[in-house]
C-alpha cells in the first residue's frame, strides 16, 4: 500500500513485503519445512541479507516482521514486512497535469556481485493501489530491471548488484 504522499517533502509511505530466496547446504533438514519467525529465540542465528533501499528515508520499527521458512532441501525463503517512508523527486512543471516517476533501488552495500547477485524472480505483486488525489501505477505494471553499479570500497572499486523498480503517480 502507498499512502501519505507528500508533495511538500516529496515523500510517500509504503507498506510492503520483501521476499528473498537462496540455497544453503547447511540448512538440509529431515522434514518438509521449518518456519522461524523473528519472535523465535533461534531467529538471530540464521543469516539474512542486509538489503539497502537507496530511497528509504525511515522505517517504522513497530511494523517490522521477519520470518525464515527453511525447506528440507536447503532453500531458505526469507520475508520482511515493513512500513517505510521513501523519497521521490517530484517535477511540478506540468502541474496540475503532472506525472511523478519514483524509483526503488535495492542493493547489498559492500557485497560484490561475484558473491551475491540480485535477480528479480517475478513481476511485482500486490493489492490494488489507490489514492484520492493520485492515480498510482499498479504493482504488476511497475518497470523492473537489474544492473551492476561500480562503487568504491576500502579494497578499491567493486561491482555491486542492484535491482530497480519504477512506478508512476499521476495527479487526478
Amino acid at each position: 500500500r502507498i499512502s501519505e504522499i507528500s508533495q511538500k517533502s516529496q515523500t510517500y509511505q509504503m507498506h510492503y513485503i520483501m521476499e528473498w530466496r537462496w540455497r544453503d547446504c547447511r540448512l538440509l533438514v529431515d522434514c518438509s519445512y521449518l518456519s522461524i519467525p523473528d519472535t523465535n529465540p533461534a531467529f538471530e542465528r540464521f543469516w539474512a541479507p542486509a538489503v539497502h533501499i537507496a530511497e528509504r528515508e525511515g522505517d517504522s520499527k513497530d511494523m517490522l516482521a521477519r520470518e525464515h521458512t527453511v525447506w528440507g532441501n536447503g532453500w531458505d525463503t526469507y520475508r520482511e514486512e515493513h512500513v517505510s517512508t521513501f523519497k521521490c523527486s517530484f517535477d511540478f512543471t506540468e502541474m496540475p497535469f503532472d506525472t511523478q516517476t519514483c524509483q526503488l533501488t535495492f542493493s547489498m552495500l559492500g557485497i560484490p556481485d561475484s558473491i551475491h547477485k540480485l535477480l528479480w524472480s517475478k513481476r511485482m505483486v500486490g493489492e490494488s493501489l489507490a489514492d484520492p488525489e493520485w492515480e498510482i501505477q499498479q504493482p504488476g505494471d511497475w518497470a523492473t530491471w537489474s544492473k551492476n553499479h561500480e562503487v568504491g570500497s576500502m579494497f578499491g572499486k567493486i561491482t555491486n548488484s542492484q535491482l530497480i523498480a519504477e512506478f508512476t503517480l499521476t495527479r487526478r
